[in-house]
């Protein structure tokens, strides 16, 4: 074991070559605390609850809000467009990063779903790309039913009230803002910022800079090839994976008095994950949620999470393997 450790290596190769294993046990960890609260909500029996309020509408809710991740799945292999993976594992992959995702706010799951898909498939930029153009897609659907529900919610008594949308507004400016820069002016900008370290600094760090850049540059070029003649399948995709996402819950909770109905409750709940909130914190307070977001925790966050910790088994069982296999 000390001669596979190699003690004598510098510190920073055995960060390089042990960082994934430490930002996977995090990452383990947080889904663990997102599946005791779950059980911690099931022993205090609120889950069984709600489940009986509802019948089984909360059911069907739960098996379509599923379906909608199965959807998920397809885009994501639809995007890597490698047949070798496995499919079996980019499943299991799916859902244990969907779980971990549930106990980070500010999208911090999505960061980690890019460095472990990059584990994954072999590269991490391609890993976070891909994550990238998901959530492209994801806002070309979200950003037109965003501005018509803030459209709504400026008229009086109706729905929630615009500060209930802040943090996905916010975050979808920033992430159409970050998008709208790198593929319109980094491009551009890169080659000329390599030349000028060329002629006025010197070094290492100087030939790792333009290797990152180069990289980047790269990795932007790549997209084109990646969604070509691929576009009407993602769109197709990722209309049917909100469609399930708000439908079903819409018909779930349009006769709830104080829901704000589907789409407002949803994005609502969404905005405010986004910001400030993550599955456990939501468990802890669910008494205190409107009956939207209570079905959307009970019906749709808690099962997956449960179903998350099996497939991160499932998943890792694989790492030892070719990804074919």
């Amino acid at each position: 074991m000390l001669r596979q450790l190699r003690l004598n290596e510098p510190i920073t190769t055995l960060a390089v070559r042990f960082w994934p294993y430490a930002l996977r046990a995090v990452a383990l960890l947080v889904l663990f605390r997102c599946v005791w609260a779950v059980l911690a909500a099931a022993a205090r029996g609120e889950l069984a609850a709600e489940v009986a309020a509802h019948g089984p509408e909360a059911l069907t809710v739960a098996a379509v809000y599923l379906a909608g991740h199965v959807m998920r799945v397809v885009r994501l292999a639809l995007l890597i467009g490698n047949a070798r993976l496995s499919l079996r594992r980019l499943t299991a992959f799916h859902f244990y990063t969907a779980g971990v995702a549930f106990g980070m706010p500010l999208r911090l799951g999505d960061a980690y779903r890019g460095i472990e898909l990059g584990l994954f498939t072999g590269g991490t930029v391609f890993g976070i790309t891909i994550v990238w153009i998901e959530r492209l897609f994801d806002l070309a659907v979200l950003l037109p039913l965003l501005l018509v529900t803030l459209g709504y919610a400026s008229l009086a008594d109706h729905g929630y009230a615009l500060s209930a949308y802040a943090g996905i507004t916010l975050l979808t400016l920033l992430f159409v803002s970050l998008s709208a820069l790198m593929v319109a002016i980094v491009p551009d900008n890169l080659r000329r910022f390599g030349t000028y370290l060329i002629r006025q600094h010197e070094g290492a760090w100087t030939i790792k800079a333009l290797k990152g850049i180069e990289d980047l540059r790269r990795t932007i070029n790549r997209i084109p090839v990646l969604i070509k003649g691929k576009i009407p399948s993602l769109v197709a995709l990722t209309v049917l994976i909100w469609m399930f996402e708000f439908g079903s819950f819409e018909v779930l909770v349009s006769g709830v008095a104080g829901s704000g109905g589907g789409l407002s409750g949803l994005l609502a709940f969404l905005s405010r994950t986004t910001t400030n909130g993550n599955l456990p914190d939501a468990l802890a307070k669910l008494g205190s949620l409107d009956a939207f977001a209570r079905m959307y925790v009970v019906a749709g966050q808690a099962p997956l999470a449960i179903i998350a910790a099996a497939a991160f088994f499932v998943y890792a069982s694989g790492n030892g393997r070719r990804n074919g296999s």
